[in-house]
């Protein structure tokens, strides 16, 4: 399925939820065991949002079911970012 941005967007998140990228996740010493077709192809999310906080690690909190995973290609409209803790600033 092909994927293009169609405009960008800002959504602020509280110091309680925990918004985490693989390429911040130490426990990968660094080097990230994802590529860029991994994303593409959404065999895992580009960001991982616990609304807890609780998690501080990409690597464990993509493993938990309560955790919500934001996918290349997820349509903005499609995400209920108030329930995930954050708030849309320009659009």
């Amino acid at each position: 399925m092909p994927w293009r941005v169609e405009e960008y967007v800002d959504v602020a998140f509280g110091y309680g939820v925990s918004v985490l990228e693989a390429q911040d996740d130490w426990h990968y010493h660094g080097n990230s065991p994802f590529c860029m077709n991994d994303f593409k192809d959404r065999k895992a999310p580009m960001l991982v949002i616990d609304i807890t906080g609780e998690e501080r690690y990409y690597s464990l909190a993509a493993n938990k079911e309560d955790v919500y995973g934001i996918f290349m290609g997820d349509r903005f409209e499609d995400t209920l970012w108030e329930e995930l803790g954050g708030v849309v600033m320009t659009r």
